[in-house]
């Protein structure tokens, strides 16, 4: 699997046979997820979770190659318990956070720790600021290959 940063918010996610893009939507092989429920499209299974009414973005989990990949999409409030239950120990999170409309980084650090990736890549503004918030390290790439 390879993770392509296309901007602050957009990336291709390539898989064996399949390619995930993000951004304005989400979509696997063109196919633009529209929100809750089941998805099985090319290598890819995919688990589109429920926001609360006024919230905006997505939240999918995707299933490729024996990991787990956890996307939230302009999360702009903290998940549920059964939300993050859903989502516990993926391999990697996506997490908005720092930029208008998204998590503050106090909030995405307390969320991370509750859904405990082993990978974390946070998406829009202050990047450098929400990695140190987590006490990480950061590295910025164009890709990064996961096998």
């Amino acid at each position: 699997m390879v993770i392509i940063s296309k901007s602050e918010d957009r990336f291709e996610i390539k898989t064996k046979t399949s390619t995930i893009t993000t951004g304005e939507t989400v979509s696997i092989n063109g196919v633009e997820l529209v929100g809750p429920g089941e998805y099985e499209i090319g290598d890819c299974k995919i688990h589109g979770l429920p926001l609360e009414a006024s919230a905006k973005g997505g939240i999918y989990l995707i299933e490729s190659e024996d990991l787990r990949i956890a996307y939230l999409d302009r999360l702009s409030a903290m998940l549920s318990e059964d939300q993050i239950e859903a989502l516990s120990e993926p391999d990697i999170l996506f997490v908005p956070t720092g930029g208008s409309g998204t998590l503050d980084p106090k909030s995405a650090e307390r969320l991370v720790a509750l859904i405990d990736p082993k990978i974390v890549i946070p998406m829009l503004g202050d990047i450098a600021s929400v990695v140190k918030q987590l006490g990480g390290t950061s590295e910025e790439l164009s890709q990064l290959k996961i096998t």
